[in-house]
Order: C-alpha cells, then sequence, then structure tokens
C-alpha cells in the first residue's frame, strides 16, 4: 500500500492459470455486491486510486476478480486495509532534560 494526502494505492498481481490473457479487471468494496472496472495490461498489476478522506474509518476489504479475453472469470483475490483519518498527535512537554527519562 501507497499513500499519501489521503490517498491510497493498492497495487496487485492477479495470477494468470489460462492461455487467455487478462483483459479487464472488477474491484469491489462491499463484499461483492457491487463491482467497479478496472483496466489492466497483460502481464502487468492493476491500480485503483481512492481518497481515505471519503469513507468512515475503520477496517475494510477490498476484492478484485479478473476477466479473460473469452469472458472467464478467475478467483477472486483481496487486500484487508484500515482507514483511519485521524490527524497526527503531537506532544511536547515544557522542558525536558537527559537525566529525567
Amino acid at each position: 500500500m501507497k499513500g499519501s494526502q489521503g490517498q491510497a494505492t493498492a497495487p496487485a498481481q492477479l495470477p494468470v492459470r489460462s492461455t487467455s490473457a487478462p483483459e479487464s479487471g472488477e474491484v469491489s468494496f462491499d463484499e461483492g455486491n457491487t463491482w467497479q472496472a478496472v483496466s489492466m495490461s497483460p502481464g502487468d498489476g492493476w491500480y485503483y486510486n481512492g481518497h481515505s478522506g471519503e469513507v468512515p474509518n475503520g477496517e475494510y476489504k477490498i476484492q478484485m476478480r479478473g476477466r479473460d479475453r473469452a469472458g472467464n472469470v478467475g478467483d477472486m483475490v483481496s487486500v484487508s486495509l484500515t482507514v483511519d483519518n485521524a490527524p497526527p498527535a503531537v506532544s511536547i512537554t515544557e522542558r525536558w532534560w537527559i537525566w529525567e527519562t
């Protein structure tokens, strides 16, 4: 997972289990109830850029499946992630001496 400024990128590789090359993929954020299309290139991974600030904090599972040129749907793979949009907290004491550890 790579992220910056509320954005997360999730790279993934789909296993190729047939002679038919992957043509497209689908990603789901709601346990497979709905799917969004993701374009792919043969031999390459897929990327999905999302903004973590648009969803509530919590645990999420992203599911992905691929389709080959013949229309066959591959096995679904998933990745779990935690969204935490809280800003970092910093605490500075009034003074600190090295011998006060």
